[in-house]
């Protein structure tokens, strides 16, 4: 607020103007500092004291004027600016010859035309114009010469036309400089530019001939008066006074180079204060003064700099007084802002050393946690009612007692650190100690411990202590509940990972109880099917086909069962070698040919001629292919198709896959499906019979045995993509691959023939 109120303050006494006096120094000073030479497009003819000698007479006759224009005519000037009264009458053959050579120079001249003011009686202020005769005017133009001070009173800006009998007429200086310097109204003009560097010819030496004819041709001509007793002066910045036909030249020069100056619009100086003070105040607020102050003299010298060079470079002149102004003001409230805050903070320094005891024991006695304080020796110095309550101290005084009178005993490693050692930067650990004080009902207590120490200084001569000042700090609260959440949530988690064993320990023995009637019973089945001990009638054969089929789905299902317990129990390993990959899937493709559904489904095996070998368990990785290629065939459709793919990925990993174009998995059950005795869609889902869910869970736990990973990629009506990857670490080249990489593919009468529905895509090749 006060930054703003600043702002608006400065920006008002700039859009007033009571600034522009103090701007006027920073424009003059850089006309000072960077002087530039005349353009050498104006030669100045003057009339100077000594052609003043010279003529003899005053006014001169008007045929001295026909001379020299008819001179300057002959030397092929571009074009005359004459500064002359010739407002009124002389001689009738004076004027005449005036005219005449007038005429003669072919609207090449330009008369000046005068605004005069003047006080009259009883009228006031009077404006007058004045112009040349009419017999003069009918082959010239008319330039005004008029200069309006400013309110220093020096000359400092020219307007380009002014208001003439009910029009406009332009400035001499303007006709001169050409039709690119009527785009504007008025400028300031650039004092800058070194008058000496103008050309001049006293106007005795262009009458009698003195002046080379080189030095005019093409050049642009002011002709006025130079003499201190013709009194054409006018006051000036950096030159003090100069000559009407000087100040001319100033304003032709700043036309023609481009240096016409324009001073900012006072918005834009608004908007660039502005700026500055969203910039400037939000870092003041937050910093000291002394900055404050070196930051604002920084800005102040490069300001003024910037502002200088840019009245060098460009035509432009910048209110610098308004930005100086506010970034000193700045400064200023700045020092002031801080001093009062150093005052206030010495006020409140003393206001809370007058308090701080009572406002401590405050806040220790509003606690719900513990508070104690002791010294280095462990004696309590300060302690809040909540302290007493929670270690049951009763109500006797706990002040100067130590604190391991009132713990459980062989709890003094409470003291964090030793006398005089800092620990305030380091992590503090808290402590629970279990409490049972008079045989009452046990409850727990969290100690956080931390120390203060205040070490001895050196530097002050005023330190009369002889060693460190060490306080121990301790916050404690009741932890029962918690502690006891915490115990009985870990006795759960005991008894549920005793259940599971127990569970995976029942079903491994009743598994291997099963087994030995069961492989009677398939023994025995096994002697009727294949009628070892005599014929039997088909329908005996056909029940006895029944028992060993029902007998070897029970038996997997109690391998399986056991394979799930050992994972459970931990008690699973590999037996591994080193295997044949393409073998193994050819394997598993002949053993899915054999079921009954398969004969309804397009079987499609597409292996890769570069499979390698593979350290493993041979039996689980076929496993985990029947059991896929299974699950593709139960949840497909006559027609449907079920590819087993197998490749080396870019990444060096065996990749299987699986794909089928069945039924397919909802995308909320995918995550479920490796989880045992789960089926997805549920257990009527389809006629999946003799399932019980544990086919994907042994894939995914067989694969993760091997270090692998399961995918399945699945969308309903679509179908299914079960992808088994193996690392790259457990694969080896084939020993054919190695020896001979150009052996010939066997024949087909090497092959094993395939049913008609079962398609071999290396047959295609």
């Amino acid at each position: 607020m006060p930054y703003a109120l600043i702002f608006v303050v400065i920006s008002a006494m700039h859009a007033l103007g009571w600034l522009w006096p103090l701007d006027r120094l920073f424009v003059d000073a850089g006309f000072a500092l960077s002087k530039r030479p005349a353009s050498n497009h104006l030669v100045l003819v003057q009339m100077d004291p000594r052609s003043l000698e010279k003529i003899g007479v005053w006014p001169w006759p008007r045929s001295v004027h026909a001379r020299v224009l008819d001179r300057l005519t002959d030397a092929g000037i571009s074009e005359i600016g004459y500064d002359v009264d010739f407002s009124s009458r002389s001689a009738p053959a004076e004027d005449a010859v005036l005219a005449d050579a007038l005429n003669r120079a072919r609207s090449a001249v330009i008369l000046p035309a005068f605004r005069q003011r003047a006080v009259v009686q009883g009228r006031g202020l009077v404006t007058h114009d004045t112009q040349p005769l009419d017999p003069f005017l009918k082959s010239v133009q008319l330039g005004s010469v008029v200069f309006r001070p400013a309110a220093d009173g020096l000359i400092r800006e020219m307007s380009v036309t002014v208001p003439w009998q009910g029009g406009d007429v332009p400035a001499m200086s303007a006709l001169l400089a050409g039709p690119a310097a009527f785009n504007m109204g008025s400028f300031q003009i650039d004092f800058a530019i070194d008058i000496n560097t103008v050309p001049r010819y006293s106007l005795v030496d262009v009458l009698d001939g003195r002046v080379p004819p080189t030095a005019l041709k093409g050049k642009k001509v002011l002709v006025g008066a130079a003499a201190t007793e013709l009194g054409d002066q006018h006051a000036v910045p950096v030159y003090g006074r100069l000559h009407g036909i000087e100040l001319q030249a100033l304003a032709f020069e700043s036309l023609v180079q481009a240096r016409a100056l324009h001073a900012a619009r006072p918005e834009a100086v608004i908007v660039g204060l502005l700026m500055i003070t969203l910039m400037l105040s939000s870092r003041l607020e937050v910093l000291r003064w002394q900055t404050s102050a070196v930051i604002g003299g920084v800005l102040v010298t490069g300001l003024v700099g910037f502002v200088l060079m840019l009245q060098t470079l460009l035509p432009v002149v910048i209110p610098a007084t308004a930005v100086i102004l506010l970034v000193c003001a700045f400064v200023i409230f700045s020092a002031y802002r801080d001093l009062w805050a150093n005052a206030v903070l010495i006020f409140r320094q003393r206001m809370n050393l007058i308090h701080q005891r009572a406002f401590i024991q405050e806040v220790l006695e509003n606690s719900f946690d513990g508070l104690v304080v002791t010294d280095a020796a462990g004696l309590i110095v300060a302690h809040n009612n909540a302290a007493r309550d929670l270690l049951r101290a009763g109500e006797g005084e706990l002040t100067g007692h130590a604190l391991n009178e009132f713990l459980p005993a062989n709890k003094e490693f409470l003291f964090p650190a030793g006398e005089g050692e800092d620990t305030g930067g380091g992590a503090r650990t808290p402590v629970v100690i279990r409490f049972n004080p008079h045989h009452d009902a046990e409850y727990y207590l969290e100690f956080m411990p931390g120390m203060y120490s205040r070490r001895v200084s050196r530097r002050d001569r005023a330190e009369r202590r002889r060693g460190n000042r060490v306080f121990h700090t301790y916050t404690f609260r009741d932890v029962t509940q918690r502690v006891k959440r915490e115990i009985a949530d870990r006795l759960e988690k005991e008894r549920a990972m005793e259940q599971s064993r127990a569970k995976s320990e029942v079903l491994a023995s009743m598994s291997h109880e099963l087994r030995t009637p069961l492989n009677a019973i398939l023994g025995f089945s096994e002697i009727m099917k294949n009628e070892v001990l005599g014929p039997l009638t088909a329908n005996y054969r056909s029940y006895a086909d029944g028992v060993h089929e029902s007998g070897r789905h029970l038996l997997n299902l109690i391998d399986e069962m056991l394979d799930v317990a050992r994972i459970d129990g931990g008690q699973f390993t590999l037996n591994e070698t080193l295997f044949d990959v393409n073998d193994a899937l050819s394997r598993c493709m002949r053993i899915a040919e054999g079921w009954r559904d398969t004969r309804n489904r397009f079987i499609t095996l597409e292996l890769s001629e570069d499979l390698p070998q593979m350290m493993g368990s041979a039996r689980l990785v076929k496993q985990c292919v029947i059991n896929a290629v299974s699950n593709a065939i139960k949840y497909s459709d006559d027609g449907d198709a079920v590819t087993l793919r197998a490749r080396v990925d870019g990444k060096g990993e065996l990749v299987i896959e699986v794909v089928d174009t069945g039924i397919g998995i909802e995308a909320d059950q995918i995550e479920f499906v490796t989880k045992p005795f789960f089926r997805a869609g549920g257990v009527n889902t389809r006629d999946a019979k003799g399932s019980v869910g544990l086919g994907l869970s042994l894939v995914d736990a067989y694969m993760r045995a091997h270090g692998g990973r399961l995918e399945i990629f699945s969308q309903p009506g679509l179908g299914t993509n079960v992808r088994m990857i193996f690392p790259a670490a457990r694969l080896f080249p084939s020993e054919e691959n190695e020896t001979d990489q150009g052996a010939a593919p066997l024949g087909d009468e090497d092959r094993t023939p395939l049913p008609d529905n079962v398609i071999d895509i290396s047959r295609k090749f």
